[in-house]
């Protein structure tokens, strides 16, 4: 074992950049449980600092087989992406 610590959790309690999870519910390497708990957790920073920062979560169903490392292939991740960033700009 390598010992690294992926410490997303306590980092997420203090975000203060726009935040944008793209999560497969078929993802067998990061289960889609944790990412939707990640979710809550800036959900949850975001009203205890009353904070305006941006939170959002895309998911995919795991009938669109994107798994862990697929979800690139989301025909409309570009429009996606972009609709978030334009979030941004107002």
């Amino acid at each position: 074992m390598n010992n690294i610590v992926f410490a997303s959790d306590k980092n997420l309690e203090t975000v203060s950049s726009p935040l944008l999870i793209l999560h497969s519910e078929d993802d067998h390497i990061v289960p889609y449980q944790m990412g939707l708990k990640l979710y809550e957790i800036s959900l949850q920073a975001q009203k205890q600092y009353k904070t305006d920062v941006q939170v959002e979560m895309i998911s995919y169903s795991a009938d669109l087989g994107y798994s862990h490392n697929n979800i690139y292939l989301d025909p409309n991740l570009t429009n996606r992406l972009g609709n978030f960033l334009q979030t941004l700009r107002k």
